[in-house]
């Protein structure tokens, strides 16, 4: 088939398809050169914009840097600050100390720039950061050092300009010569007097005063004085008063000496600082160029060698696909020589051959072909191809299917000659594709059957009278003929299996066994039944796929084409279902006594599932709750308080998913009762309304309860059911519900008949919320259990899908019934009816509650515990050490009995599920062996159905599940004991 294809596809100049791989070639190698080129540019320009930003990055690393020039001012200004203040303690000039002031706020200007850049400046890594931080450390040392600087430059300026020693002279003057003192003017006297009362002033409030102190002071004219020892006075004090002047030099000299010396020690701190300051700018500055480097090398690097690994692949994947081309080309040649000599056979061909496109026209025949329908080929060539048959239609199919498939063998058509001549032929067609695997053309080879087809109508009479059905196959295992039969117990029409294969009819598991037995068949032709060989019952495959049994018959069929083998075939259903019929019904007795073995056990395994997890759950949640419930009535904490409540609640709420899981139980197992009892609804909603409020306030929801006027006051029936249906219904409104309200309505139902008189009533109860609501999909699921409206609610909201299943079979367990509409994301509305009894009675007033039990009393007795699991034993032992209570504690039945036996005691507190002897066992063996008729309350975690029965069979006088509530347990234990002992003597009284 290749050779064929070439034999069309090569119709094109030989030359011109050289040309075209010549120029292939050429561009290929161009685009390979352009791309390599583009490539190395690339590469050059990236380089030379990462070296120009490299030489920018150092280039602004190597300006001065304005920290260094800061550094820098601040030490020159240090250097001119130190002069100004020698220069003013020499000349007194106030000018100087202008000069000083400014050098010190410009001090300051720089280490305030210094700190900002410090703290403003990018960082790039954590060295970076790193530096900054110790840089700013250094500045705030800095600011320290400079102010103790300043410091000492005041210190040394108070020191270098005190009190002057003319001052002093005067003043001793005065306080020996009073007489000459006295003499001087008034005005000079006013003045000491004003001088000495002056309050002293700070340095620097003298100096920068507006009134500045005056130097100049007048000499004094002393009268002459004639006594000589009065001028002997006056030399003694001078005297005196140097000596006081050499001594003071001394200590000024002293502490100048010890000023500077702590100057020169801050100084050196100072420049310390700075040079360490401006060698870590410097370093990093070095590191930054380092860092800029290296990181520009490694992008060059890298740029560099991806696009050199890039451009070697790419020349490699050129270079690889220019061989190609250069192999396509010799290739090509190769195959032109080829295809002539095919060419040359095909003309040969005694059999019809035809290339069409894919439009159906032909592009090619061979000489046959022109024989066959009398046509010149330069005339077929460009005609359509379904025109040369009778049945135009079909040939039209041939040509969709061929391009469908890609190839059709035996495809029957009629051929007609240009003289009106038929011819019967076999077509068998294949698509041609190009080198890319497009889809050119279709070749078609016909073969005459026409002589065939003669043989063929004389025994099709005989075929299509047989009862069953005739399939005749070839060699190849293809469908040659068929009759009425076959294709009535099949389903096939004739044109849909003739040219199949015969594995069309046969399923899936009998094909590779079949194969082999049409082998052997062909090797060794005789009559035979099909299956004798391996003994196996057959089947035949419909067209719907269904398999049928059947038998088979075989026989040889020697034509001019060949050996064919002729197939009896006959449907076996009716008689096989006759003879299976017996069996079946025996299998099927057999199977419903397993299924319904197999559904006994599931249930009695269920239940013991159930009976297990609800001890097993509600053992550790009578801890739970009983310590909650204890530690509540402690002295505690807010905070404490709060957990301690949490911990209750959500013990509570585990509690009440068990308590579902149960009533689920009850209502399979058959023993959900109801109890007739005269209740209020109005009472009922009264206390719902309290009970749900907090719930509905949580959430700031308005939670409205209404019932209408015509709901009698007082009925007959289940109060509690009634009470556990409203607050599932109105807790799942309220769960689901996160703004607006939820209503709750009740009303009775009419309708046209006066019912006024009749005591039956249909009470309707409509739950209404504007929470999330329920897809319309979900709806027809939402009572089944564990069903919730979607996956996502579950996860959000919680909730196990047993609420609304539970309520729904309480209200039909009650003759009622439950609907429910919702829009989505809008709010849905629960509506279920009950039947009950209108009653006469009148309810009286709510009694007052109270203890029904007297712990003086109980405090006398002797109680007895028998009790394994550590956490109940701690729970009931705190319990009863609250309130004074006798208590004696074994760990199994066996210890009780042993216990019971040695002491006396009042009544027994019995477990039912413990080590060596169980509750129930040892019950038993104190009712029936020891014959004692102690009272026994039965405490057990087991709440399943019919579980109190149990207990109260066994010889126990009362029952209390788990979690225990503890008034509860008290009423029990005085209601056996004392209550009892009472009750007897009042009967022996009377």
């Amino acid at each position: 088939m290749k050779n064929l294809k070439n034999i069309f596809l090569k119709q094109i100049n030989a030359d011109q398809i050289t040309l075209q791989n010549i120029r292939r070639v050429i561009w290929k190698v161009v685009v390979g050169f352009g791309l390599i080129a583009g490539l190395f540019f690339i590469a050059v320009n990236i380089t030379h914009k990462k070296l120009s930003q490299l030489s920018k990055t150092v280039t602004a690393i190597l300006e001065p840097n304005i920290k260094l020039v800061k550094l820098k001012e601040i030490s020159n200004n240090l250097y001119s600050a130190e002069a100004s203040v020698k220069a003013y303690t020499i000349k007194r000039d106030t000018a100087y100390l202008l000069s000083y002031e400014n050098y010190i706020h410009r001090i300051n200007t720089r280490l305030d720039t210094l700190l900002l850049l410090s703290s403003r400046g990018e960082t790039h890594d954590i060295d970076e950061a790193n530096v900054n931080q110790d840089f700013s450390a250094k500045i705030a040392t800095l600011k320290e050092l400079i102010v103790i600087r300043v410091s000492l430059f005041s210190e040394y300026i108070e020191l270098k300009t005190g009190e002057s020693s003319q001052d002093i002279l005067l003043q001793l003057l005065h306080k020996t010569k009073n007489t000459v003192v006295k003499k001087l003017s008034a005005s000079k006297t006013d003045h000491l007097k004003q001088v000495a009362e002056t309050p002293k002033r700070s340095f620097f409030s003298k100096l920068f005063s507006s009134q500045k102190k005056k130097e100049d002071i007048s000499s004094f004219v002393f009268p002459a004085v004639s006594s000589d020892s009065a001028q002997e006075d006056i030399r003694r004090l001078i005297a005196k008063t140097q000596q006081e002047e050499k001594i003071k030099a001394g200590r000024i000299l002293s502490k100048e000496v010890d000023i500077i010396e702590r100057e020169y020690k801050v100084m050196h701190h100072i420049f310390s600082l700075l040079n360490s300051m401006e060698n870590t700018e410097l370093v990093e500055g070095v590191k930054r160029i380092q860092a800029a480097t290296e990181e520009t090398s490694m992008q060059i690097n890298f740029i560099s060698n991806w696009l050199s690994t890039f451009g070697l692949t790419l020349a490699l994947l050129f270079s690889y696909f220019i061989y190609r081309d250069i192999l396509k080309s010799k290739r090509f040649k190769e195959q032109e020589q080829i295809s002539q000599y095919v060419r040359s056979l095909i003309e040969a061909s005694l059999d019809p051959f035809v290339t069409i496109s894919s439009n159906g026209i032909i592009m090619d025949v061979n000489e046959a072909s022109t024989k066959a329908i009398g046509i010149p080929r330069k005339k077929i060539i460009g005609t359509s191809f379904s025109m040369y048959f009778t049945d135009y239609e079909k040939a039209e199919e041939s040509i969709k299917q061929i391009f469908e498939k890609g190839f059709i063998t035996d495809y029957h058509l009629t051929l007609k000659h240009v003289s009106g001549k038929l011819m019967d032929v076999l077509y068998n067609f294949s698509v041609y594709k190009d080198n890319e695997g497009n889809i050119l053309g279709a070749f078609a080879t016909a073969r005459d059957i026409t002589e065939r087809k003669k043989s063929e109508d004389k025994f099709r009479g005989l075929l299509e009278s047989s009862p069953d059905a005739i399939v005749i196959v070839n060699s190849m295992g293809n469908i040659e003929l068929v009759n009425f039969q076959a294709e009535k117990i099949f389903g096939y029409k004739r044109g849909e299996i003739i040219g199949k294969k015969l594995e069309t009819l046969i399923p899936d598991r009998f094909k590779d066994i079949h194969s082999c037995q049409r082998k052997y068949f062909f090797a060794h032709p005789h009559i035979r039944t099909m299956g004798e060989i391996i003994g196996v019952d057959l089947f035949g495959l419909r067209k719907n796929g269904k398999e049928f049994p059947i038998e088979v018959s075989l026989g040889p069929l020697k034509t001019a084409d060949g050996l064919l083998i002729s197939a009896a075939i006959r449907d076996v259903t009716k008689q096989k279902q006759a003879s299976q019929y017996a069996i079946s019904l025996l299998e099927a007795k057999i199977e419903a006594e397993k299924a319904k073995q197999k559904a006994e056990d599931s249930t009695k395994l269920k239940d013991v599932f159930l009976a297990n997890m609800s001890h097993e759950i509600r053992t550790p949640m009578n801890a739970i709750i009983g310590f909650s419930d204890m530690l509540s009535r402690k002295n505690l904490g807010q905070k404490e308080r709060e957990y301690v409540t949490m911990i209750k609640s959500a013990g509570e709420n585990l509690l009440t998913i068990i308590n579902d899981i149960l009533d689920i139980s009850k209502i399979e197992a058959g023993m959900m009762t109801f109890e007739k009892n005269n209740f209020s609804v109005k009472e009922i909603l009264k206390s719902l309304n309290i009970m749900l409020m907090e719930k509905a306030k949580a959430k700031n929801l308005e939670l409205l309860f209404r019932c209408e006027e015509d709901v009698p006051d007082v009925l007959l029936g289940d109060s509690v059911r009634l009470t556990q249906i409203i607050i599932n219904l109105v807790g799942n409104a309220i769960k689901f519900t996160k703004r607006g309200k939820v209503e709750v309505n009740v009303r009775v139902l009419k309708n046209d008949l006066d019912r006024d008189h009749d005591e039956n009533i249909l009470l309707g109860f409509s739950i209404k919320d504007t929470g999330i609501g329920i897809p319309q999909d979900k709806l027809e699921h939402i009572f089944e259990r564990f069903q919730q409206a979607d996956s996502n609610v579950a996860r959000k909201y919680g909730g196990t899908g047993l609420g609304l299943s539970i309520a729904k079979q309480l209200i039909e367990l009650q003759g009622g019934t439950i609907s429910v509409k919702s829009e989505f994301k809008v709010g849905s509305t629960f509506s279920f009816y009950i039947p009950y009894k209108k009653s006469m009675e009148v309810l009286s007033a709510p009694e007052v509650i109270v203890k029904k039990y007297n712990m003086n009393d109980i405090r006398k007795l002797n109680i007895l515990l028998a009790e394994d699991n550590p956490l109940n034993v701690k729970l009931i032992s705190s319990l009863f050490s609250e309130n004074s209570l006798k208590l004696q504690i074994v760990e199994n039945g066996s210890e009780c009995v042993g216990k019971l036996k040695e002491n006396n005691f009042d009544i027994i507190l019995m477990d039912m599920e413990m080590p060596v002897m169980s509750g129930y066992e040892a019950a038993n063996v104190i009712r029936n062996e020891m014959k004692d008729n102690i009272p026994i309350i039965a405490m057990t975690a087991h709440a399943m159905a019919g579980e109190r029965e149990k207990c109260l069979s066994l010889g126990m006088n009362d029952y209390i599940s788990k979690p225990i509530n503890s008034n509860l347990l008290f009423e029990k234990i005085y209601d056996l004991t004392i209550n009892s002992q009472y009750n007897e003597k009042q009967q022996t009284c009377v």
